[in-house]
């Protein structure tokens, strides 16, 4: 299992904002901010993107410009058809993510975007991108959003062996229970996730007297002790 972020000494995660390179890491991904779209149905830095992707991005460094749902559900048929043009698009571009958007927790929406793009991820080049998990877990796994995530899940082990799977934002026992079924099934597994700059350890917060988020001064250690744990 890969874990993207800014201390990972290979892989790195980037916002467009500070994308800067060249870069010598192992793995570049690029977020496009998608927080952007907390307040409106665009990108800030769409155009700057499309020229970065058209001039052609290094072999190391990967982006996807695909609009989750689950930053502003109001948008969710808008999004779901903008990502899935830019899928098209970039169809034939080994260093753009072929990654779906769907309804929030809605399998049969989810088998629909991704049997609808299959002739694109299925191409040997493509990592697939998995949306719309990070969001689902703000309060806790409940009976409706776990097992649609083990559905998920099934379907990647079901369909994309052999191919480089990346879960956007995937929460914790996610990546605990399936870094092994997923490995065992010859699929490379990475994920992103901003969860860890929530204290992960009581003895931690106790530590800096009961601070629940890290601050620039402790980010690698609330880093490095969550992934630890995985």
């Amino acid at each position: 299992m890969i874990f993207f972020s800014e201390f990972n000494e290979h892989y790195k995660l980037f916002k467009i904002h500070d994308y800067n390179p060249p870069y010598k890491e192992k793995a570049i991904f690029i977020d496009p901010g998608v927080y952007e779209l907390k307040n409106g149905p665009e990108y800030s830095k769409i155009d700057e993107m499309y020229e970065l992707i058209e001039a052609g991005l290094p072999d190391n460094t990967w982006i996807s410009i695909d609009y989750p749902c689950d930053m502003n559900l109001d948008y969710t048929d808008l999004f779901i058809e903008k990502t899935y043009k830019h899928n098209i698009r970039f169809a034939d571009e080994p260093q753009y993510i072929c990654t779906p958007q769907t309804e929030m927790a809605n399998i049969d929406s989810f088998y629909k975007e991704f049997e609808r793009t299959r002739h694109i991820w299925e191409r040997d080049y493509k990592i697939v991108g998995l949306g719309n998990i990070c969001r689902l877990f703000g309060k806790g796994v409940n009976e409706v959003y776990r097992p649609y995530t083990n559905k998920v899940l099934s379907y990647v082990v079901d369909n994309m062996k052999g191919k480089w799977v990346h879960v956007y934002g995937a929460p914790r026992w996610l990546i605990k229970e399936w870094k092994i079924p997923l490995s065992t099934h010859g699929i490379k597994f990475s994920v992103d996730s901003t969860k860890w700059t929530r204290c992960s350890k009581r003895w931690l917060m106790e530590k800096y007297g009961g601070q629940k988020m890290c601050t620039k001064e402790n980010r690698r250690e609330f880093y490095e002790t969550y992934v630890s744990d995985l």
